[in-house]
C-alpha cells in the first residue's frame, strides 16, 4: 500500500503513534500534507503504577484530537480518572469532528460574541459559510461532562473517593489549534525556533507567582508545587481555553508535570528543535526527565504539523 500511495498525487499522510500501536492513514487531498503525532508514557523511576494516560485520534484532512491526563486519587483512582477522561474527550470530539469533515465549508471560530449572533455584520460576514463551528463552548462542555462523570464515580465508589485528573486537550482543525486544560499538565508550541507555553498551570504556586509573591525558582522548591486548584472530578471546575493559528512545520507538545518538574523550558526547546523524528524527540524528553530525577510518571505527546 505504501508504494502505491506514494505515487498518488495529493496524498495526506498521517503517521500515528501511541503507547500501544503504530498505524498509517492515507486520505486523498488536493495538496500533499504530512502530519505526525507520537505519544508515550513512562512509569518513571520510583512509582509503582502509572496514573498518566494519553489518547489521540487523527480524523483526516488536517484534523486531530490529542489528550494528556495525569490522574489524582490513590493507587487505583488516579489511573481510572485519567483513562476515563482521555477516552471520553477523544470519543466526543471525534464524533463531532467527523460530522464537520463531511461538510463542504466550515469556519472554526472560538466563540461568537452574544451581541453579534443576530447582527447584520455577522450574518453578512458568514453568508458564504455553510457552517460556523464554535469550538470553545463545545470543548469546555465536553470537559464539564467528563468531570461530572468522574465526580459521580468517586461518590458512588468509596474506594475511588477523591479521584480526579488534570487534562490538556488539543484539537487541530484546518489551521486552528484549540486547547482546553485544567490542572498543571501543559501545552507548548515551537514556532519560528521560539518555545511558547500556551497553558498556565492551575496550581497554588502559579497563583503566588502571578501575584508576585513567589519567584519561578522558589516555586520549583516549594512543598506546595504539586497542589493543583483545577482538575476533572472536582466540583465547580473552570477550565481554560486557548486558540491560535498553526502552520506547517510547527510542533506542539502536550505533557504531564512528570516532564516539567524535571526538565526546564530551555532544555525542552533544545530537544524539540532537534533534527530528529518526533518519536525520537518524545523519547529524548522522557529520558531527560528520568535523568533529572524521574520520581513521577511522565507522559508526552508531540505533534508535527
Amino acid at each position: 500500500m505504501n508504494v502505491i500511495a506514494s505515487f498518488i498525487k495529493g496524498l495526506y499522510i498521517a503517521k500515528c503513534y501511541n503507547q500501544v500501536y503504530t498505524e498509517m492513514l492515507f486520505v486523498s487531498l488536493m495538496e500533499a500534507f504530512i502530519l505526525e503525532i507520537y505519544s508515550k508514557s513512562d512509569i518513571g523511576l520510583t512509582r509503582e503504577t502509572n496514573q498518566d494516560w494519553s489518547e489521540f485520534r487523527i480524523l483526516g484532512k488536517n484534523c486531530v484530537i490529542a489528550v494528556v491526563c495525569d490522574g489524582v486519587g490513590g493507587i487505583s483512582g488516579g489511573g481510572v480518572a485519567s483513562r476515563i477522561a482521555s477516552l471520553d474527550i477523544c470519543q466526543a470530539t471525534e464524533e463531532m469532528m467527523s460530522m464537520l469533515l463531511n461538510k463542504d465549508d466550515v469556519e472554526v471560530i472560538e466563540q461568537v460574541p452574544k451581541n453579534l449572533v443576530n447582527s447584520d455584520s455577522f450574518k453578512q460576514k458568514n453568508s458564504k459559510t455553510n457552517f460556523v463551528f464554535e469550538i470553545k463552548p463545545f470543548l469546555l462542555g465536553v470537559l464539564a461532562g467528563t468531570s461530572g462523570k468522574i465526580l459521580k464515580i468517586g461518590l458512588e465508589q468509596p474506594e475511588l473517593s477523591g479521584l480526579s485528573t488534570t487534562v490538556v486537550a488539543a484539537v487541530i482543525f484546518k489551521n486552528k489549534l484549540s486547547i482546553a486544560h485544567a490542572g498543571d499538565s501543559r501545552a507548548y508550541m515551537l514556532k519560528d525556533d521560539n518555545l511558547k507555553q500556551l497553558t498556565v498551570d492551575h496550581s497554588i504556586v502559579q497563583e503566588l507567582i502571578s501575584k508576585n509573591q513567589l519567584s519561578e525558582d522558589e516555586a520549583k522548591k516549594s512543598i506546595n508545587k504539586n497542589i493543583i486548584t483545577q482538575a476533572l472530578g472536582m466540583q465547580n471546575i473552570n477550565p481554560d481555553f486557548i486558540q491560535t493559528e498553526i502552520k506547517k512545520g510547527e510542533k506542539i507538545l502536550l505533557c504531564t508535570d512528570g516532564l516539567t518538574n524535571y526538565v526546564d523550558d530551555i532544555k525542552i526547546k533544545e530537544i524539540l528543535s532537534l533534527n530528529k523524528d518526533i518519536k525520537s524527540i518524545a523519547e529524548d524528553l522522557i529520558e531527560e526527565a528520568k535523568s533529572g530525577g524521574g520520581k513521577d510518571n511522565v507522559t508526552v505527546t508531540v505533534i508535527l504539523n
